[in-house]
């Protein structure tokens, strides 16, 4: 079987983001899978990672990234995404910007470091009801 490469690996995580597919989503995280995010204290591995995301997925209707630009340069993937989601409440897609830099080692996703203003996305959350401990 071949082995996906760095860029195919960053796209099929962003298409399993906007599918909502758990499992998916998981499948693209290495074992030992560590991410970086302004939304929580410290590191998280791909099982915390999968059920925030899961618990975002949740709270924040039809979530999903727009990828704008996407650089690769050996192992790393630099993704220049929007981050939408649909507000039941105002009937208004909300909006931000979201740089991840990703590692990719044997086709999957080693590493992650996610860049974006967290403001509006932690009062969207709680004002939500998402089930998260950030």
């Amino acid at each position: 079987m071949r082995q996906i490469s760095v860029s195919e690996a960053a796209i099929e995580y962003v298409n399993a983001y906007n599918s909502h597919d758990r499992s998916r989503l998981r499948a693209g995280y290495a074992d030992d899978f560590v991410v970086t995010n302004p939304l929580w204290e410290g590191t998280k591995g791909p099982e915390e990672t999968t059920d925030t995301i899961e618990a975002v997925w949740n709270a924040l209707t039809g979530a999903r990234f727009h990828l704008k630009n996407l650089i690769v340069s050996g192992e790393t993937a630099v993704l220049e995404m929007l981050f939408e989601w649909d507000d039941p409440r105002d009937q208004q897609t909300k909006r931000f910007a979201v740089v991840d830099i990703f590692t990719v080692e044997d086709g999957k996703l080693a590493s992650l470091r996610a860049y974006h203003d967290t403001s509006n996305m932690s009062r969207w959350l709680e004002e939500m009801g998402a089930e998260l401990d950030l």
